[in-house]
């Protein structure tokens, strides 16, 4: 059971990415679910742990759930995963676990869709423009 949360920009253009070292691809910042921990809980303490930042949520719930086949090192299992999204700023610096990600950076959620590393993630980002267009 894990935790994606989508950093997002104040004009929701731009999300924060973490080239994940695990999976070989760039990810939203995420975890898994201690027990005994709600999912809000877990957002939280992952966003402190992977940013050194408060989450702030936007939505109060998950706008996407999913099974996903894991791939890369870490390959073989299926996570069970709860998408939130949270407040961010492109200006400020963020801070990343460099043992988990090679790198970090912000990127255009709406190029996100038609880059070749994302085809694991095209309904996520289509459902997050169809929730930011409402």
């Amino acid at each position: 059971l894990g935790v994606i949360f989508l950093v997002l920009s104040p004009d929701r253009k731009l999300t924060f990415m973490l080239n994940h070292k695990k999976a070989q691809t760039w990810l939203p910042p995420g975890g898994h679910v201690d027990e005994r921990l709600s999912f809000h809980d877990a957002v939280r303490l992952e966003m402190q742990e992977e940013l050194h930042r408060d989450a702030i949520f936007i939505t109060p719930d998950p706008f996407f759930l999913t099974n996903t086949l894991t791939r890369g090192l870490n390959a073989g299992h299926t996570d069970t995963t709860a998408w939130f999204l949270v407040e961010g700023n492109p200006n400020e610096q963020y801070h990343f676990m460099e043992y988990e990600a090679s790198e970090a950076k912000w990127m255009e959620i709406a190029e996100l869709q038609h880059m070749p590393d994302f085809t694991h993630l095209p309904r996520a980002f289509n459902k997050l423009l169809n929730y930011l267009d409402k």
